[in-house]
């Protein structure tokens, strides 16, 4: 493509050196040096309109990877807020754990003191007992 462009370039300063504008005056330009320059006018435009559609392409897929970054970044959001939700809800599984813990010591230590209780009764029932 840059080659097309070198080659407008060179024709148009072909056409514009003097001895070819003496020429022009004299006799008309040939057909050949026209076709040549606007086939390579043709091949600029053409270049340039490639060039446009490249660089737009590319805009479009920069903005389609940042739209794939904040999807992914609003996933991976998604997933922390999972995870923080399930340490919360092992966090209250633990608690409560330990809650039902406390209170079966609480059961058995209330346990252990009627069973206490009811021994002392029953050795003071055997005393009045021995004693009657």
């Amino acid at each position: 493509m840059p080659s097309a462009a070198a080659a407008a370039a060179a024709a148009a300063a072909t056409l514009g050196t003097s001895s070819s504008r003496s020429a022009a005056k004299s006799t008309p330009p040939r057909l050949s040096t026209i076709s040549a320059a606007a086939a390579a006018a043709t091949a600029a435009a053409t270049a340039a309109a490639t060039a446009a559609a490249a660089a737009a392409t590319a805009a479009a897929a920069a903005a389609a990877a940042a739209a794939s970054r904040k999807t992914q970044e609003g996933d991976l959001q998604q997933q922390q807020q999972q995870q923080q939700q399930q340490q919360q809800q092992q966090q209250q599984q633990q608690q409560q754990q330990q809650q039902q813990q406390h209170q079966q010591q609480q059961q058995q230590q209330q346990q252990q003191q009627q069973q206490q209780q009811q021994q002392q009764q029953q050795q003071l029932t055997w005393r009045c007992i021995d004693i009657s």
